[in-house]
């Protein structure tokens, strides 16, 4: 899968919740890019996209 930047980042373009998986806090809007950037590099060894259906589903 190809790297994407923030500025293409599906999550930014919609008001959408993100629960951190670290911590289950819930996140509302933009600052929730950060953390899947930082979810996805940890569990997939890049950045932020739409990473597969259950991830799509938390993000929504």
């Amino acid at each position: 899968m190809e790297k994407v930047t923030k500025k293409d980042c599906p999550y930014y373009q919609a008001p959408r919740y993100y629960v951190n998986p670290e911590t289950d806090e819930v996140v509302e809007g933009s600052a929730m890019c950060e953390l899947v950037d930082k979810y996805c590099l940890k569990h997939y060894g890049q950045k932020c996209g739409i990473y597969d259906e259950e991830m799509d589903k938390q993000c929504r």
